[in-house]
């Protein structure tokens, strides 16, 4: 599968496109994508940091904002071939028209975005913020498009997965970041309002585009506490040893959330604001503005009010709650869709549908709950690889096999359908996929079935909406779906 990815980063716009895009990107190539990405060369660019984790890069001519469609679009046909399985666009100044120009260079085209308020020529887009909903993108996407909504697909690198940081009586390190720019000068606010607080550990992040990255290292050398770091690659390690974090609410908002890290956050941009607002009035963190309306005084009170435990111990386990950091697997789930292909299943499959089968995830939802024998498992696989009532499929991605359907003739024209998932696969989004992708082989393998059939145990509610968002509806003592 090869991927386009066309998003900026610079000194004014900041580095959080890039950034997840990153994220996204390293999940994919690790599940056997090939990534090439396209970035503008405005000031503050991080084309050298994505070529040096050995990722190809298109460089384009920093354009005049805002941006024109037509030339970006055109800048960048003059330097592809149109054999892309996907283009991933990250980037507020596209929309529509961007799009549908190049469609002739792609399958399919992926949106990510915060904003809501533009309208997009893509099969997938990806909002990752709390406040996004359904009802508000369908106006501006076509009706095929697979909406990935809510903190569930927050693209997080792997490293924030785990337990929660420990809450602590009293506050002894703080963390400051505002992203990889800061243009507002946010971090010159904070460091007033931190500099009479005594006896407390302070690490300020600035960014690698952040222009202002002298001015900060003078002011820091008058407090024996106080660290200063221009980039760390390590963010999560520093976010896991900090009692509150102070900062915007970009992508960082996800990976607190995800570690349980009590936050007290600003607005640095417009698109901020809705997302800092619903997870203040949730009770996750301090929302206590936009940075323009915020003063280091502020800031002091603040800081100095969550000495409070509870107030913290609160915010860290609502916050927690709301985000597993497994989203970036959810969206390249998604996108590897495309390449799922189905199989019959062959004798030499054995191990993989025994182990499969066997699994407790699988056993606890099956009709036979009880752990299978080898020697039956060899015996019933070579029964249904026999018998011209049973299609027995296997369904793969390029990154390996997926899942298993089974389909058994019981009635002229109707069959029962069997399904499962491998191990790894779990709570990614491949049972829907691997659902149509089993139907759409059955018509074209059995054309004149007219229903198919699933018994689903009545408290295996995922199974349930999933079957029923496929077009399943319950009779008696079966879900039953009538091919049209």
């Amino acid at each position: 599968m090869k991927v386009l990815i066309r998003a900026d980063a610079s000194s004014l716009i900041g580095v959080g496109h890039v950034m997840r895009c990153l994220t996204l990107a390293n999940e994919l190539r690790a599940r056997g994508a090939e990534i090439v990405f396209a970035c503008s060369e405005f000031s503050g660019h991080l084309i050298a940091y994505i070529g040096a984790q050995a990722f190809e890069v298109i460089p384009l001519a920093a354009p005049s904002l805002p941006l024109n469609w037509q030339a970006d679009a055109y800048s960048l046909q003059v330097k592809i071939t149109p054999d892309f399985d996907w283009i991933i666009v990250d980037h507020y100044g596209i929309d529509k028209d961007w799009e549908c120009a190049m469609r002739p260079f792609t399958k399919y085209i992926a949106v990510i975005d915060d904003l809501c308020n533009r309208p997009h020529d893509a099969n997938l887009l990806l909002d990752q913020n709390l406040s996004a909903e359904r009802e508000a993108y369908e106006q501006w996407v076509p009706k095929h498009c697979q909406l990935l909504l809510g903190p569930k697909y927050a693209l997080l690198r792997s490293e924030f997965i785990g337990e929660p940081i420990t809450i602590k009586p009293q506050i002894e390190r703080i963390l400051v970041n505002f992203g990889g720019a800061d243009p507002g000068r946010e971090m010159f606010k904070v460091m007033d309002a931190l500099q009479e607080m005594q006896g407390i550990h302070v690490d300020f992040v600035a960014g690698r585009s952040n222009l202002a990255w002298h001015e900060l290292q003078q002011l820091i050398l008058s407090q024996p506490n106080w660290h200063f770091y221009h980039y760390v690659d390590d963010f999560s390690q520093l976010m896991r040893q900090a009692d509150l974090f102070i900062g915007a609410g970009g992508s960082s908002t996800w990976e607190r959330a995800a570690l349980g890290l009590p936050s007290i956050c600003i607005a640095v941009a417009e698109n901020q604001v809705s997302i800092a607002q619903v997870m203040h009035a949730k009770g996750m963190h301090c929302y206590l503005g936009d940075s323009a309306s915020v003063t280091a005084a502020d800031i002091r009170q603040q800081v100095a009010a969550l000495s409070d435990l509870s107030q913290r111990l609160s915010w860290a386990e609502k916050s927690f709650a709301l985000v597993d950091a497994k989203g970036v697997g959810r969206v390249a789930a998604a996108l590897l869709q495309s390449t799922l292909q189905m199989r019959n299943v062959v004798f030499d499959d054995a191990s993989l549908l025994f182990t499969a089968r066997n699994a407790p995830e699988v056993r606890i939802w099956s009709l036979e709950s009880d752990v299978l024998s080898w020697e039956a498992h060899c015996a019933w696989l070579k029964n249904k690889l026999s018998s011209s009532d049973t299609l027995l499929l296997i369904g793969e991605a390029i990154d390996g096999p997926v899942g298993i359907a089974r389909f058994d003739r019981f009635m002229d024209q109707q069959v029962e359908i069997s399904i499962y998932l491998l191990q790894g696969r779990y709570q990614m989004g491949w049972g829907s996929a691997l659902l149509r992708a089993a139907e759409n082989y059955l018509i074209k393998n059995w054309p004149d079935t007219i229903c198919i059939r699933a018994f689903i145990k009545d408290e295996n509610s995922v199974s349930i909406r999933m079957f029923v968002a496929a077009g399943y509806q319950p009779e008696q003592d079966y879900y039953l779906h009538y091919i049209q």
